[in-house]
């Protein structure tokens, strides 16, 4: 059974936050929640919702190669949103192998 925990990106003061949820935190206009995937990227770091992820970091990088994703939460699953760096043919990410390398409110720059 996963962990469920969350951290949250506060608007106002423009940092994350990890801590146990309050009540209002899900519901405070200034206060986003992102949960827990559960998973671990493979340098051992934990993947939330909202995390972006290089999923081909073994890969010698140039501009047109990166494969950066969102992580997002949809019917009940967690998945890596394509972005437009991405390949083309490939659908299955395992989330494991790859390198969490941002998030989406403090480094919105990496995805197109």
């Amino acid at each position: 059974m996963r962990e469920i925990k969350f951290r949250f990106w506060d608007k106002y003061l423009k940092k994350m936050c990890f801590r146990h949820p309050a009540r209002n935190d899900f519901s405070h206009p200034n206060i986003i929640p992102m949960q827990y995937t559960g998973l671990k990227d493979k340098n051992g770091v934990d993947i939330y919702e909202g995390d972006i992820v290089d999923t081909h970091p073994h890969h010698i990088r140039s501009y047109n190669k990166y494969r950066f994703q969102r992580v997002i939460f949809i019917n009940g699953t967690f998945l890596a949103e394509k972005s437009d760096f991405g390949w083309e043919g490939e659908t299955l990410v395992d989330l494991n192998q790859c390198v969490v390398i941002g998030n989406i409110h403090e480094h919105k720059h990496l995805l197109p």
